[in-house]
């Protein structure tokens, strides 16, 4: 049976569209927005071993895979995108020529 209703998932949308329009992330730099997604990183790394736990109890996965597999891999995504940001091309110049062809 679903922990959720309809009314219970308009309301998460409702949050999460005024978060994003009014909350502090769309005015944040790309610097500031990866040192966001490096302190949820450094948070999984610190709490692997009760994360693996959780991971473990929920989907019955070895604690072994968990902890070595699991959890390093959630950190290491979160580490991936912080860095991102600053080899990304934001802006791109092209000549008109380019645009139409």
């Amino acid at each position: 049976m679903p922990a959720a209703n309809a009314e219970d998932v308009d309301r998460a949308v409702a949050a999460a569209r005024q978060a994003f329009d009014h909350g502090p992330w769309p005015r944040m730099s790309v610097e500031e927005r990866a040192d966001v997604l490096r302190l949820a990183a450094a948070y999984l790394r610190e709490h692997k071993e009760e994360i693996a736990k959780v991971i473990t109890s929920e989907m019955g996965s070895p604690i072994a895979q968990s902890l070595s597999v699991q959890v390093p891999r959630a950190y290491q995504i979160w580490e991936y995108f912080a860095g991102l940001g600053k080899a990304f091309q934001w802006t791109e110049r092209r000549d008109a020529y380019d645009v139409v062809n």
